[in-house]
């Protein structure tokens, strides 16, 4: 029980310290879609969002883990 805590822990702190450091959404995004999917305990994750570029267009972009 202590060592999953640990290891929660750990990969909880990775996350925290690839997101403060990260400029780029796209590895954000993955860094955060990866760690859920591991936590979770999941076969695969997926996160699906909106992004605006100039003229307000928009673009659906997703992010993917294990597949």
């Amino acid at each position: 029980m202590f060592r999953e805590e640990a290891q929660t822990l750990e990969l909880l702190n990775q996350v925290g310290i690839a997101v403060a450091a990260e400029l780029d959404l796209e590895r954000v995004v993955q860094v955060v879609i990866d760690a859920a999917t591991i936590l979770c305990e999941a076969d695969f994750g997926a996160f699906f969002y909106n992004e605006v570029a100039e003229k307000n267009e928009t673009y659906t972009k997703y992010s993917v883990s294990g597949v």
